[in-house]
């Protein structure tokens, strides 16, 4: 800073924001607060800053993977009931029987979860059966079938009427 090098004091506070912890217990640091603690005091504010950043990147990236990953449940879902997949699917439609490789990835989990919810004795107790049915109300408000009848996902019409 005080040769106004804005390209090395921009590095250098990089690296000290990359391993701030390692960097803050050297004899090197020490010195430096001894004689500039304002300095000291602005990099402790940087490194802080950008770790907040981090962790805000960080629950961004895993609030995206819960939205991909309902989005899929979704697809997933209205695939099942529209085409049938694997073995269980709209009563109309011919099953593909368990040897077909399914292009949902959240296929085969959904199966076992509304396998587990059509047979279910106490729903109301159950978690899995509270987050199937989460997910079926989810599919009713985000339905575009205009006619209510058209959608073979169950519990569709009912979720609809009571919105």
């Amino acid at each position: 800073r005080d040769c106004d090098a804005e390209r090395i004091g921009f590095l250098c506070v990089s690296m000290v924001i990359k391993d701030f912890k390692s960097i803050s217990s050297t004899e090197g640091w020490k010195v430096m607060s001894h004689t500039n603690a304002r300095l000291e005091q602005e990099l402790v504010e940087i490194a802080v800053e950008a770790e907040l950043q981090k962790e805000d990147r960080m629950k961004k990236l895993e609030e995206r993977k819960v939205y991909v990953e309902l989005y899929e449940a979704m697809e997933a879902l209205v695939h099942i009931y529209r085409e049938g997949c694997g073995t269980i699917g709209p009563r109309d439609k011919a099953l593909k029987g368990s040897q077909t490789v399914c292009k949902f990835p959240a296929c085969k989990v959904l199966e076992a979860a509304l396998r587990h919810f059509l047979g279910c004795k106490s729903r109301a107790l159950c978690l899995e059966c509270k987050r199937m049915g989460q997910l079926l109300q989810l599919h009713s408000c985000i339905c575009d079938d205009s006619d209510s009848d058209s959608c073979n996902v169950p519990l569709c019409r009912n979720f609809k009427e009571k919105m």
